[in-house]
């Protein structure tokens, strides 16, 4: 069995050599783990009290995620002292859990997609920190059938991020998304503002299996229970 924390740390110093500039960051405005988590906090509890829009959260805890140093000891302390769950799609690794802030390390498999799903209200950023992973965005289309339950989705983007590169969605722009490794494992530094409630998460199974190629696709939204029972 791979152990996970040692598969992670070891990809983290192949990509991240000392003077190393990864897409969109500049090393000499590194932030320190803890620099990382104050900024974070700050930016949740300025959403929570309503000083701060959406835009802007997505955009400067974008920044944050750029900015931190995942090379530091601070950083591999952290990632070794968190807390881990998961399902058959991911490995979540918790490093952040509060009640305006939720954040840390999903880890997917090569051949372990994880289906279209959605994180209900919350502002997703992600900056990935090893491996390849293919990613869809979807919104959610007002054509939802009337009687089927069937619901319509449009695509927002479609893209193979690296390390370095960062993505975000927000609660009415590409919220609703899909993963896929394209390298043995992928992980990715993952945090939401403000947390979402998981028991109202919804997943959508496509009408069409080839719906990866497709810009509209028809799918069936499932609540989360429903889906792991299914």
């Amino acid at each position: 069995m791979i152990n996970r924390r040692n598969f992670l740390l070891a990809s983290l110093a192949s990509v991240m050599m000392p003077g190393a500039v990864t897409a969109g960051m500049r090393t000499d405005r590194m932030l320190s783990w803890a620099d990382f988590q104050v900024g974070m906090k700050q930016l949740a509890s300025a959403y929570a009290n309503r000083s701060i829009s959406q835009t802007d959260v997505a955009a400067r805890g974008v920044r944050l995620l750029q900015q931190v140093d995942i090379a530091g000891s601070e950083f591999i302390a952290a990632v070794n002292a968190s807390y881990e769950s998961g399902n058959p799609y991911w490995l979540w690794q918790r490093l952040a859990r509060e009640s305006s802030i939720n954040g840390g390390l999903l880890t997917i498999e090569q051949n372990h997609d994880v289906p279209l799903h959605d994180h209900p209200g919350a502002t997703g950023m992600v900056r990935i920190l090893s491996g390849e992973v293919e990613v869809w965005q979807f919104d959610r289309s007002a054509e939802v059938g009337k009687t089927d339950g069937w619901a319509m989705l449009e695509r927002v983007t479609h893209r193979v991020m690296r390390p370095g590169d960062i993505a975000m969605l927000s609660p009415d722009r590409g919220n609703i998304h899909a993963l896929r490794a394209r390298t043995r494992e992928c992980s990715m530094l993952d945090y939401f503002i403000p947390p979402y409630g998981r028991s109202e998460r919804t997943w959508y199974q496509p009408m069409d299996n080839a719906w990866r190629e497709e810009l509209r696709i028809s799918c069936r939204p499932v609540a989360e229970n429903d889906f792991y029972m299914s």
